[in-house]
């Protein structure tokens, strides 16, 4: 790979260095950039761009937060963790929790699926949250801290701070609960009055469950994507579950929150989203690699599917599939790019046969 044209041997009998393969993010430089190295650099000749899978799948989550009823969700969960993260309120839920080791997640911007890590930890706690809010304890330190806050805001204002200073401080006190109720003597609480609302309301944690049921397959996928032994069939055939899996998705098993629904618009949003990341994610060598790979588990997937098509008289049909995997090797083929270079299963003679690849 670290050799070019001029510094190879000229001995014919040493095969030159030539780059196969190219994966990275899917910014629109680095398309561009795969483009730039495939024709100024023979090293580079024929190359294919691929996109990375868990990358995408994971732009697809942060897609969700455009999605109104899902971030609400996520403001309401990232709240709560946000209390009994700190001070008092860490005391009092691992009071609760019985355990000094228990902590609520927060989500992190630069840890994949971790919008659902966040979720799936509040409901592994959500007995310990119930509890603790219906601690005196937990009004005490209510109480305490919401008038902290306000002579906070009071100092804050004297001092000529910005407005957006002060609306993001007003925000976090009236917290983002739209429920009604709530505990007696937590009245001018704040958020620690609406945290009480949202964790004693079935409805929420409801939500929760079927956020994290419907990015179950993405996120773990992710995590498996992410393995050293991962291949592009791999890649392509979680891509193909998960959209089955998107593409299955109905409002009927969706609970209220918090007098709002998440309705078939927010589903369709969801759909809308997924379409071109699928698009961006899917391309065609990870069709032939597919396609062609022979292990037992990939040909009952791509029978399942179909993937090859049933045409008449035991014909193969001209699936999206095939038209893809050929699109592939017509570029492969272009360049005369090494059976060696292409992906071990590609060279089966009984799986090239399957898709009448001619030797080129």
């Amino acid at each position: 790979m670290g050799l070019d044209e001029e510094s190879a041997p000229d001995d014919a009998s040493i095969p030159r260095a030539r780059v196969a393969i190219m994966t990275s993010d899917t910014t629109n430089v680095m398309p561009a950039t795969a483009r730039v190295l495939r024709e100024n650099y023979p090293l580079c000749e024929g190359m294919l761009w691929i996109p990375c899978a868990p990358h995408v799948l994971n732009l697809f989550l942060v897609d969700q937060l455009g999605i109104s009823s899902f971030k609400l969700l996520l403001q309401h969960a990232k709240q709560i963790a946000l209390v009994f993260r700190s001070g008092t309120f860490h005391k009092i839920f691992l009071s609760c929790a019985r355990n000094p080791k228990a902590r609520l997640q927060l989500p992190v911007k630069t840890r994949w699926g971790t919008y659902s890590d966040m979720l799936r930890c509040l409901l592994r706690h959500q007995g310990v949250v119930r509890s603790a809010v219906l601690t005196e304890e937990y009004v005490a330190a209510a109480h305490k801290a919401s008038a902290a806050a306000r002579r906070n805001a009071k100092e804050r204002e004297d001092d000529y701070v910005v407005d957006d200073d002060l609306d993001e401080l007003a925000d976090c006190d009236a917290g983002m609960s739209l429920g009604t109720g709530g505990r007696a003597g937590l009245a001018g609480t704040g958020k620690y009055s609406a945290v009480y609302n949202d964790v004693n309301d079935a409805a929420f944690w409801e939500i929760c469950k079927e956020y994290v049921a419907i990015n179950e397959p993405e996120c773990r996928y992710i995590t498996e994507l992410g393995s050293p032994s991962a291949s592009l069939s791999d890649a392509a055939r979680a891509l193909l579950v998960i959209d089955a899996h998107m593409q299955g998705i109905t409002t009927s098993a969706y609970p209220a929150l918090f007098g709002g629904t998440v309705s078939r618009y927010d589903v369709t949003q969801l759909q809308e989203r997924w379409t071109p990341r699928l698009q961006t994610a899917l391309t065609d060598t990870h069709l032939l690699a597919l396609l062609l790979d022979a292990r037992p588990s990939m040909r009952k997937f791509v029978s399942d599917q179909n993937l090859l098509g049933t045409g008449q008289g035991g014909d193969r049909g001209n699936t999206p599939a095939l038209q893809g995997a050929r699109r592939c090797l017509d570029q492969l083929a272009a360049v005369c790019v090494p059976a060696s270079h292409l992906p071990h299963a590609a060279r089966s003679a009984p799986a090239a046969k399957q898709l009448e690849i001619k030797q080129h």
